[in-house]
């Protein structure tokens, strides 16, 4: 079931009814603004749908810079918000899935489950000093997408408390207004019918407030509009979202900040707070932002019309757990194809619905067929590849399963091509997520954390991404930090229902977590295919190619080997930093680096690594890789400007130093007096080395002469 934060609005919505289908929907032009912050699709004529979107990204700018006036200030989110905005409020309540609603914000069902705003344009007058109900609408909406990038644990009263809170900020005058009634409540202000008692309403959840949604709403408005009254409120409140901010949990976080209030004040407070003489407004001065970067706009095909209206119909259908009025969306996807039959889209969408909605009917195989087709006309698209990969996922991993200390399941190899396209052009947090799951079924922790910990930076509040992160640091051996992880998770699906497979993993972190702890496995003479996998792993997910690997003969029983690295200097350097990763024994003892003067992004690093089985033995550790990959490649990139300036340049140019201060640039040339050209311009440009020779070797049956520059480091003086 996907989440969905709705906003009530009884008086303007009414008996929707069952979806129904509108033929010529396509037929309105539907324009797609993409803005810093927005990507807008609406039907709104070209001139309105630029004025919506801006007022959309002053309204973020809005919040941005004044949430500050009760929540604790932080980053604001990076993510851009997808909103449809309908022109027809009818057109509205043909996709709308619960009487009453004007407005929501929920996950698409387009296997990425990104955070998707739909609203309609209200066009009731505004009363006086009062913001328009669509802006209203609109603020609370986007205060919701604050709140959950905010806080890590959000209770659903909170959460929709200061949604409505938010939805009323204005600027008037050169000042931000905030704490107004909103238009829904003017006629509840001093008039009030039941409302919960604080208790019951900080003890909702998610199902229990939605029962009587306007009322739940307004007395939620009403408890932080009381704890907002005066300065010692504010500050315990503060104090209570900064802590839930850190990830404390509710009931904690409660108790040490607001509870020390006392519940029988509080209650008394809260019940004639409506008998004040007049309602306390925060103001700042502030300015709306007026300077903002112009949008991208393009025309919506008719396909991705047809499209955007299934999709919402699915969703419809998702949220309220019933499959009988998916008629519509199915119509609209065959009209699709029928009115845009070059649109590869379709393909993908089909897909989505059989994935979805027919699983009882061969929908994975119909599902599978339909995105095989795609790829092959779209081979670039990360949502098809994490679509084919969560189809996988359906078939091999059972119901139900907990992967901790669980052994590989047998199917998942099937899907190691589908990983590999994946991880080409995987982009967004879901997609890196998946792949990190994908390497935690496989047992393989070192491989999977770093799509981990790259999925949650692109978006620091998903908890299936933390749930992936806690899983592999369990993996790794770490149970303690898994813990941490996993309650954080847990506390960010609280509100929307937690799996009972989560609660298990978190039980079993917990008992390892609390066991005495073991000495820690290092790699042996006997672990050549444990300490090969490691390094494969490691390059697939830092992007570098093995081109060569040798085995070196042992010395005192240390495992020796030879790498030779393909790929970017940025990424080489990436490589290096993980191998302190993959063990503290994992030493380097030699290290060269060349590059390809052809083709600047493509460098050459030859390595040889030893594994004793005693870590005295450390001699130049792994970080010291991570500096001289990055010097080398600035002497490298030096000398390939010199190169360059040559008649007929080389194509390689090698570059090693060692710890005594000797260094080789090595490479191959077409004439001897570019050699001497080149090892010229060493001794220009670098004033602190000393050349010693320069020998050549005329390579048979090649026009080519190898050479090797030798040098030594000038000593400093004293």
């Amino acid at each position: 079931m996907r989440w969905v934060a709705a906003i009530a609005v009884a008086t303007i919505v009414a008996g929707c009814g069952a979806p129904q289908v509108k033929r010529s929907i396509a037929k309105q032009g539907w324009p797609q603004l993409t803005s810093d912050h927005f990507v807008l699709v609406t039907d709104l004529p070209p001139k309105m749908a630029l004025l919506r979107l801006r007022e959309l990204e002053q309204m973020w700018h809005a919040l941005a810079d004044n949430y500050v006036l009760v929540a604790p200030k932080l980053a604001p989110p990076t993510t851009r918000l997808h909103v449809v905005h309908l022109n027809s409020c009818s057109d509205f309540r043909r996709v709308i899935w619960r009487d009453g609603i004007a407005g929501f914000v929920t996950s698409t069902i387009d296997f990425e489950s990104s955070r998707m705003m739909v609203t309609c344009e209200q066009r009731q007058k505004a009363r006086k000093r009062q913001a328009s109900p669509r802006t209203e609408i609109l603020l609370h909406e986007l205060a919701h997408v604050f709140n959950n990038h905010y806080f890590a644990r959000t209770p659903i009263w909170l959460n929709e408390g200061l949604a409505t809170y938010y939805q009323t900020l204005g600027v008037i005058k050169g000042k931000v207004v905030l704490g107004r009634l909103t238009f829904l409540d003017l006629h509840r202000w001093r008039y009030p019918k039941w409302l919960p008692s604080v208790r019951e309403l900080t003890g909702f959840g998610y199902r229990k407030f939605y029962d009587k949604q306007r009322a739940h709403y307004y007395a939620a408005w009403k408890l932080i509009h009381l704890l907002n009254s005066n300065r010692r409120y504010q500050r315990l409140f503060r104090a209570y979202l900064a802590r839930l901010a850190s990830g404390v949990a509710h009931e904690k976080a409660w108790t040490s900040t607001v509870a020390t209030i006392g519940a029988a004040k509080l209650q008394a407070e809260y019940r004639r707070y409506e008998r004040r003489g007049a309602l306390r407004l925060w103001t700042r001065p502030y300015a709306m932002k007026s300077q903002l970067a112009k949008p991208t706009v393009r025309s919506l095909r008719a396909g991705e019309v047809h499209a955007l209206w299934a999709h919402l119909q699915m969703v419809r259908a998702d949220a309220d757990r019933d499959n009988r009025d998916l008629g519509p969306a199915k119509t609209h996807l065959r009209y699709a194809a029928a009115d845009d039959p070059d649109w590869n889209g379709t393909l993908f969408w089909r897909a989505s619905f059989a994935y979805h909605f027919e699983r009882k009917r061969n929908g994975l195989d119909t599902a599978e067929r339909l995105l095989r087709r795609y790829v092959k006309r779209r081979p670039d698209d990360g949502r098809a590849w994490l679509a084919l990969v969560k189809v996988g996922f359906a078939r091999v991993v059972p119901k139900g399963h907990q992967v901790v200390n669980a052994p590989a399941l047998p199917g998942l190899d099937r899907l190691a091509d589908d990983i590999a396209s994946l991880v080409r052009v995987a982009r967004t947090a879901e997609q890196l997520n998946v792949i990190g799951w994908y390497y935690a079924l496989k047992n393989r922790p070192r491989t999977g954390l770093n799509f981990a910990v790259r999925a949650l930076r692109k978006q620091p509040r998903c908890a299936g991404c933390m749930d992936t992160l806690a899983l592999l640091l369990f993996q790794r051996g770490d149970a303690k930090q898994a813990v941490d992880v996993m309650r954080r998770a847990i506390g960010l699906r609280a509100e929307r229902g937690v799996p009972e497979t989560w609660n298990k993993r978190l039980a079993h972190y917990q008992r390892k977590a609390n066991e005495p702890r073991s000495a820690v496995a290092m790699y042996n003479s006997t672990d050549l295919p444990k300490v090969l996998s490691a390094i494969q792993d490691h390059s697939v997910s830092s992007r570098v190619t093995i081109s060569r690997f040798a085995r070196l003969p042992r010395i005192n029983d240390t495992l020796r080997m030879s790498l030779t690295l393909r790929g970017p200097l940025k990424r080489l350097v990436g490589f290096a930093r993980g191998l302190s990763r993959l063990g503290k024994v994992m030493l380097i003892d030699r290290l060269a680096v060349s590059v390809n003067t052809r083709n600047a992004d493509d460098y050459q690093c030859e390595l040889q690594l030893s594994v004793p089985t005693v870590t005295k033995l450390l001699k130049r550790p792994t970080a010291v890789m991570v500096r001289e990959l990055k010097a080398n490649g600035a002497v490298l990139a030096v000398l390939h400007r010199a190169n360059e300036k040559l008649a007929k340049p080389t194509t390689w140019i090698g570059f090693e130093r060692t710890d005594d201060g000797r260094f080789w640039m090595t490479g191959t040339s077409p004439e001897r007096k570019h050699i001497a050209a080149l090892a010229k311009n060493v001794g220009a440009r670098f004033h602190d080395v000393q050349l010693k020779n320069v020998s050549v070797n005329a390579k048979p049956n090649s026009s080519l002469i190898g050479f090797k520059i030798a040098g030594q480091a000038r000593r400093q003086k004293n």
